[in-house]
This record gives C-alpha cells, sequence and structure tokens, in this order.
C-alpha cells in the first residue's frame, strides 16, 4: 500500500512541476529572468519574514484566548499546548517558502533535472513528514487524555467512599493502557502498518 502511496504522489508531483516549468518558460530572455528572479526572492523574503510569523503569531493569540482560555477546556489541554510551540509552524511555514522559491528559480533558469530531483525528494518527504505530525499529535492527545482521566478519576474518588486508593491507582493504569493501545494502532494505520497481520501474529 505504500508504494502505491508514493507512486501517486510522484505522479502528483511530477505534473506540477510540468505545470510550473510550462508557465515559467514563457520567460526566455536574461532580462525576463533577472526580473522574475528578482520578484519570486522578494516575494519569499516577504512572506517568510514578515507575513508568516505575523499569521501565525495571531493564529497564536487567537487559540489562547477564544479556545484554550474557555472554561470548559481542561487544565491538562492547556499544558499540553507547549507541544505545539508557534516557531516550529513558522520554521516549516518559512522552509515551505523558501523551497518552493528555490524550486521555481530552478526551473526559471532552464536547471529541469535539479528541480526533478529535488520534486521526487519532496514527495517522498512531505508524506512523511505529515505521518511524523499526525504521530506527534496522536500520542500529544494520548498525553492530554490521561492526563484529563485522572483529574476526572480523582475528582470521582474524593466524592466517593466506593474506591480507595488503590483501586483508583487501578482502574487509572487500566485506563492509561486503552488509550496508549488505542493511540498505538492509530499511529500504526498511520504508518500504513497492517495491523490485522499483527493481530493474528499475536493470537486474536
Amino acid at each position: 500500500m505504500a508504494p502505491q502511496g508514493g507512486a501517486a504522489g510522484s505522479g502528483q508531483a511530477a505534473t506540477w512541476l510540468q505545470d510550473l516549468r510550462s508557465t515559467l518558460a514563457q520567460f526566455v530572455s536574461t532580462e525576463e529572468r533577472l526580473g522574475i528572479s528578482a520578484a519570486l526572492v522578494a516575494l519569499a523574503l516577504g512572506i517568510a519574514v514578515f507575513l508568516a510569523p505575523r499569521l501565525v503569531s495571531r493564529a497564536t493569540a487567537e487559540l489562547r484566548t477564544r479556545v484554550l482560555a474557555h472554561p470548559r477546556v481542561p487544565d491538562a489541554v492547556t499544558d499540553a499546548a507547549w507541544l505545539f510551540p508557534a516557531t516550529v509552524v513558522v520554521r516549516t511555514l518559512q522552509l515551505a517558502v523558501f523551497v518552493g522559491a528555490a524550486l521555481s528559480l530552478l526551473l526559471l533558469w532552464g536547471y529541469t533535472g535539479l528541480a526533478a530531483d529535488l520534486t521526487e525528494l519532496l514527495a517522498v518527504a512531505v508524506p512523511n513528514a505529515a505521518k511524523l505530525g499526525a504521530t506527534v499529535a496522536l500520542f500529544a492527545g494520548a498525553l492530554v487524555g490521561t492526563n484529563v482521566l485522572e483529574e476526572k478519576l480523582d475528582s470521582y474518588a474524593t466524592g466517593s467512599d466506593n474506591i480507595n486508593a488503590h483501586q483508583q491507582g487501578i482502574v487509572f493504569r487500566v485506563l492509561q493502557l486503552v488509550v496508549l493501545l488505542a493511540v498505538g494502532m492509530a499511529a500504526l494505520t498511520v504508518w500504513q502498518v497492517r495491523i490485522g497481520g499483527l493481530l493474528v501474529g499475536a493470537g486474536f
């Protein structure tokens, strides 16, 4: 299944590269290419240095004031916000802008072979980076979920005489194990690992 996805990604990247090359092929003179190059560099710098940090900063502020500060949002969610720093988002956007500008410049000046190699590399790297990000998000969700479960269980145990500290610890460990197993299976699915074969091998 993974090779098919990689082949599809490579085909889409090749189509996109061909369209971009056809667009930039209209500029044939050196003066035109110099002008387009200067415009691309200026646009990339403007987006990466000025626009991206401001957009991410504003989005982060809105998230904190409108979502994380809401009384119905558990404290565990707010405490886990450090797992997704705004700096990482900004650097990712900047990298994407600079890579796009570099690819456009390579095509503009006729380095189609190097541009094709870079596109093939991106067709493999970008999906894997997305899978890695999804995996991190899943385990961050597991961390938040277990913290919320622990808070709810503590609240229930405090106001109830039907459960002691030992029973509370056992219940929490069982719930924690269930959450981690569910997240682990979801992470394997993200990486296109056949869970059915693993379950059969484990005797299920």
